[in-house]
Formats: structure tokens, sequence, C-alpha cells
């Protein structure tokens, strides 16, 4: 690679890295090109991008982007995965992919301008999706007002009760 194209190349890393909600650092070493191809497809519906890049482009997009450098995972090959609308969405992505390939293999990650480990990725892929999390809130707001409901019915509906049976004996 010229001289030019990795500074065009490392520009565009930046720009990127600044605009991403989460970044992961992942080993894609033993995945075929038709996986890696299949992991970016993947990747890419949950709205967020796969690359691999140079650890040296990576360190130096992440000091320009003024992001913490986590250099135990920059050694060996690197695929980098940024999240652009739903922090994890993409996490949840590759994590699924894992579960079906057993790779690639979560190296480290940077979330709100800190340094996770895999494990924390792990523990964030297993987060209920945000539209899921949403719901769950809105039945908890809704559930005391449905009580409260329930509970100004119940008299009205018990004296329903009471007189259709008191017509049905009558008769």
């Amino acid at each position: 690679m010229k001289k030019q194209d990795k500074v065009l190349a490392v520009q565009e890393l930046t720009e990127k890295l600044k605009t991403a909600k989460s970044v992961v650092i992942a080993d894609y070493r033993g995945l075929k090109v038709s996986q890696i191809s299949d992991l970016r497809n993947a990747v890419k519906k949950a709205g967020g991008e796969i690359m691999v890049v140079k650890n040296t482009l990576v360190t130096r997009a992440l000091t320009e982007a003024k992001l913490p450098i986590p250099q135990d995972a920059l050694k060996g090959p690197t695929a980098i995965t940024l999240s652009f609308e739903d922090e994890i969405a993409p996490i949840k992505a590759i994590q699924n992919y894992i579960k079906l390939n057993a790779l690639p293999a979560f190296k480290a990650g940077i979330w709100n301008n800190a340094i996770i480990t895999a494990a924390d990725l792990e523990k964030l892929a297993g987060l209920p999706q945000k539209n899921e999390l949403i719901a769950k809130l809105l039945g908890q707001l809704s559930a005391p007002m449905q009580n409260l409901l329930y509970v100004l019915t119940a008299n009205q509906q018990k004296l329903v009760f009471v007189l259709s049976q008191l017509k049905g004996v009558n008769n």
C-alpha cells in the first residue's frame, strides 16, 4: 500500500470512528472469504460495517479520533466492526454468527470512549433488542393504570352479574 493510500485510509477510518456508536475488534482468522462476506452482510443489515484493516492504520485512526487504543487487541488479523445506528445490533449479529460458525473471536471493543473486554461484548450481545426493551417499559408503565381500571369497573361488573342472577331467579 502506498503512503498516500494509507493516509486516505486512515482519514476515512477516522471519520467513521468519530460517528460510530460502538466499535468491536475481532480476530477473523480461520474464516473463508465467503464466510467473511456473509458476516459483512449480517452486520450491514444490523446497521453496522465490518472492515479488515491493518493494525497500524487502526491505531493511527483511533489516535486521530481521540479514542482509547486497546493495544493487546491490535495484534494478529483484525476485523473492525463499527455500529452507526444501534450500538448493540451489530454486536448481536457477530455473536449470532459466532454461535453458528465458532468464528470470529471477539478481542475487545470501545463503548462510550472506554475499552471493553470480549466478555463485556458477549454480555452486550445477550441484551434484548431496543424495541423489546421499549415494549417492556411501556408494559410496566401501563400496568398500574390497567389495574386501576379493573378495580374501578369490578363493582359495576358484580352489580350487573347479581342483577342478571336475580332476573333468572324471578323468571
